[in-house]
């Protein structure tokens, strides 16, 4: 099992000083939402980093903030925007003599005080009409809520300042006015602006363009913009039928196969259709059809424009004569249809029936859906650059968003600096990992991110004696030759990794994958207890080319129904591959037998090691369904270690409310880690009943934003605490929040950088651009493989342990090479890396047939909210023999 190699310095690297404002601790009295900085990091090698941060200044004033902008009906934000800009430059310029920034929601922001009575006013605005239809009136509020004097910003980065509301408030207004002018030429979503200079068409009718995010940051004794480059999925634009063609990959120049669509197909492209904007168009004359206003798809007709019929209406009134839709356009509308064989959108919300030919897609429309699996694979090789190339990309990004020309910008008196800034990252030594008896070399030193395992034993290595093969594919397309090849590779693997006593597979065998899943793998096991006298103990299951529902409901069977470990693999995979590949087979195989792979040497890991205070890990994460979903829940999970060296893990899984970020079973899930923990350490390693328990609690929480800080603190943290009551224990707590979806990245000099041109693993920064008052830092635990590495952001919540700086981080660079998946560090720490994982797996805990794809016909709120609720009760809980195993590696 080969590593990768890189070329970062190491201990050559140079030396410097952080610098004095970097490092100045906060005032006693400033009230925090975390914990505040114990002090900054001293171990490992310092290098100069650049990231993509960019200075911001802004001159001393008043920041005056409006709120409850629109009224009754909720819009779409770019209507609320082109409502708002009617506001100021027709119906009421006299009071904004000077425009100000508006967000598009029920938040806008002046440099000045707006000349309103008492600071409130109404106005009306006159929208659509015609002769037969009186205009709608739709009225903007003004009311200021806030004034913030924006010194409060200088105090706060310099911590003097607690993170209050003002604070929040005077940070999201920053944001507001950088937003406002690129706002107002380019596509958005939320910091996003996307351009479609380099766009590249896709598979599906989509096409794939360049974004730009920004963000205003507080940092140490600064503001900054945070600017970074990535990519968005827009709609293929032009007619309608184009791109149904396109997502159902049915050929351009035969629209009529719209018309035989399966209820299927229909389905799956109303899914897709679904909150798409389209106008009104003449033929292919997108032109003429951008004059018109866009309306949203909200469904898509069973029956074709020539059998779909409505009632007739004259001046608002029904006249009693049903009319087809094709028959309306050919004497009415006096344009008669090309393929009245094809169906009809719903569009707007009075439901008005389109024939597909008429509609035209106007271009620029960002799909806010779960992206296809081709496309993600598509996005990412179209946005994955080379560090030097994606902060050449931020560069010209500046360009783009052009700050010094917007008069927004210019009238608070904000300028942000045209260099990235040069801060101070330093290495972290990578521990040793400590393999098992049998080994030729039982520890290794970690370089570069990555070792090697050969001549390894595992360190608690599983038999591999009871196991089958069942191959889902005909002899035809892999062979009992390729059968026995595999065979043969997994053997000569699992026994350099020292699984032995290594047999024969009991049964080998092939299976139709069209037929009955869930009976065919019974019948295996049947048949080997039967005519072998073996319970087996893994599952071999070989896959043919898309085969994830056999996969799923392979999983149910396994870890559900029976409590069997199965092993899912490729058939393009298995066929011919190499000694490699079946040893990293192996890596899961002794996890999912009870087997442990390899453990931090206890000299790398002397707060795991400490025998006198047990510590416990856990990893907890919540799934959400995808955007556009109906009635689906969201799935949390909570991994925990049993073992004294934390490489050996355990799961536990809920479902609950759709979109819910807080978890609501932390304390049972908690519960329920612990008493295995504390089972564990006294039938396998040997505790004393009274030494047992964890004295020391980590909780490493994924998937939480900054705003849902409090409200995690809040919520979760005191249920842990009581579980830990209810349990007679006293552990203290550290709650650690993990960071992913965040845009800071690192890009170092020419002599550090690795040979993917990325910072070395264990590159960390916990100084310039980290929080001003509280306990965070970024680190890149993992070698870059490909495009630009991403750092987790770490930010404690919650510390009973009083941990050092470099105490926590070196923990948690040190949690992040127990990824019993791998010979190499990963991105975050195992538990939370494992919570991820076990969360996509819930939705094989649902019996095999459960509808749970991405969305539902249901249009219906109460519908869709009584299928979650059916959801949540039919989920399934892990079998008690596969909970005590890695069954999710």
């Amino acid at each position: 099992m080969a590593a990768g190699r890189g070329r970062g310095r190491g201990a050559q690297g140079p030396t410097m000083q952080i610098s004095s404002q970097a490092t100045t601790i906060a005032d006693p009295s400033v009230q925090t939402i975390g914990v505040r900085r114990p002090g900054f990091g001293t171990a490992g090698i310092r290098i100069p980093m650049t990231v993509n941060a960019f200075k911001l200044d802004i001159e001393g004033g008043m920041i005056y903030h409006y709120d409850d902008i629109v009224g009754e009906k909720v819009l779409p934000i770019k209507r609320n925007m082109e409502l708002f800009k009617i506001l100021q430059y027709e119906i009421a310029p006299n009071v904004f003599v000077e425009k100000i920034s508006y967000d598009g929601r029920k938040n806008a922001i002046s440099h000045y005080r707006l000349k309103l009575p008492d600071d409130y006013q109404e106005f009306p605005i006159q929208v659509g009409g015609s002769p037969n239809r009186p205009p709608r009136i739709i009225r903007i509020k003004i009311k200021l809520v806030a004034q913030i004097n924006s010194e409060l910003l200088t105090r706060f980065v310099q911590g003097k300042q607690s993170h209050d509301n003002a604070a929040i408030t005077a940070i999201q207004a920053l944001n507001i006015v950088l937003r406002m002018e690129p706002t107002q030429k380019y596509t958005f979503n939320t910091r996003s602006f996307y351009v479609p200079e380099g766009r590249k068409p896709i598979q599906g009718g989509l096409e794939l363009w360049r974004a730009y995010f920004q963000s205003v940051r507080p940092a140490m004794n600064q503001l900054v913009v945070n600017v970074d480059v990535s990519a968005g999925v827009m709609y293929q634009a032009g007619p309608l039928i184009n791109l149904c063609l396109s997502f159902l990959r049915r050929p351009p120049n035969n629209p009529n196969v719209l018309g035989q669509m399966n209820d299927r197909d229909r389905l799956e492209l109303k899914r897709f259709l679904v909150g798409l904007k389209v106008v009104v168009g003449n033929g292919d004359k997108t032109q003429n059809a951008q004059q018109r206003p866009p309306r949203s798809i909200t469904g898509l007709s069973r029956h074709s424009a020539k059998d779909l019929t409505f009632n007739m209406r004259r001046e608002g009134q029904a006249t009693g004569q049903n009319i087809t839709v094709a028959q309306y356009f050919r004497t009415v509308v006096n344009r008669p249809l090309q393929y009245p064989n094809l169906p009809c959108v719903e569009v707007g919300s009075g439901k008005a029936m389109l024939p597909l030919e008429i509609c035209v897609v106007p271009p620029g429309q960002l799909m806010r859906k779960q992206v296809p699996a081709d496309a993600t694979r598509e996005m990412v090789q179209f946005s994955a650059q080379r560090p030097s190339d994606r902060f050449a990309g931020i560069q010209s990004a500046l360009q783009t968003l052009a700050y010094g020309q917007s008069t927004y910008v210019q009238h608070f008196g904000m300028s942000v600096g045209s260099s990235p800034l040069q801060v101070t990252s330093r290495t972290l030594p990578a521990p040793r990992m400590q393999y098992g008896r049998g080994s030729r070399q039982p520890t290794v030193q970690v370089k570069f991110g990555a070792w090697n395992m050969a001549d390894k034993h595992f360190y608690v290595p599983m038999p591999l004696d009871s196991w089958a093969v069942m191959v889902m594919d005909s002899t035809q397309r892999f062979s009992q030759q390729l059968v026995d090849q595999s065979v043969r590779g997994l053997k000569e693997a699992a026994s350099a990794c020292g699984m032995t006593p290594v047999a024969d597979p009991v049964l080998t065998c092939h299976r139709n994958p069209q037929g009955n899943i869930m009976r065919m793998l019974t019948d295996l096991m049947n048949e080997a207890k039967t005519t072998k006298g073996v319970q087996l103990k893994i599952v071999v299951v070989i896959l043919p080319n898309n085969g994830d529902e056999i996969w799923a409901t392979t999983k149910f069977w396994g870890d559900i129904s029976m409590g069997v470990a199965t092993q899912c693999l490729k058939a393009q995979k298995c066929a011919g591959a190499n000694i490699q590949y079946w040893a990293n087979v192996c890596l899961k195989l002794n996890g999912k037998l009870g087997g442990i792979n390899t453990v931090p040497d206890p000299q790398s890991a002397s707060i795991l090691s400490d025998p006198h205070h047990p510590t416990l890990v856990l990893g907890a994460d919540v799934i959400h369904p995808s955007p556009g979903s109906v009635g689906r829940p969201s799935f949390t999970a909570m991994v925990g270690n049993v073992d004294r060296s934390a490489a050996k893990y355990i799961a536990t899984s809920r479902a609950q409310t759709s979109r819910q970020e807080i978890i609501d079973d932390f304390g049972d899930m908690a519960k329920e880690i612990i008493r295995a923990h504390m089972d564990y350490r006294e039938h396998k390693e040997g505790a004393r009943a009274d030494a047992r328990f964890p004295s020391r609690i980590l909780v490493y929480r994924d998937g939480v934003s900054e705003g849902q800080f409090k409200q995690v603190k809040e919520l979760e943290l005191p249920k842990l605490i009581e579980a830990c009551k209810e349990l007679g224990i006293k552990p203290k707590i550290t709650f650690i929040i993990v960071g992913k979806r965040h845009h800071i990245r690192m890009k170092p000099g020419p002599r550090d950088e690795d040979r993917t041109g990325n910072a070395p693993a264990g590159s960390i920064i916990d100084t310039d651009i980290t929080h001003p008052v509280e306990f965070d830092f970024y680190l890149q635990s993992h070698a870059g493989i490909k495009g630009t590495s991403r750092p987790a952001h770490y930010s404690v919540l919650y510390d009973e342990n009083t941990f050092t700086a470099d105490g926590l981080q070196q923990l948690t660079y040190t949690l992040c090479h127990v990824y019993a998946r791998s010979t190499r560090s990963v991105s975050i720490p195992a538990p939370t890396y494992y919570a991820d994982i076990v969360c996509a797996r819930a939705k094989t805990h649902y019996a095999p047939g459960t509808d749970l794809s991405a969305a539902s016909e249901t249009e219906s709120s109460a519908a869709g909210h009584a299928t979650e609720q059916g959801l949540q009760q039919s989920f399934q809980q892990v079998h008690p023999v596969q909970k005590r195993r890695m069954y999710f590696q």
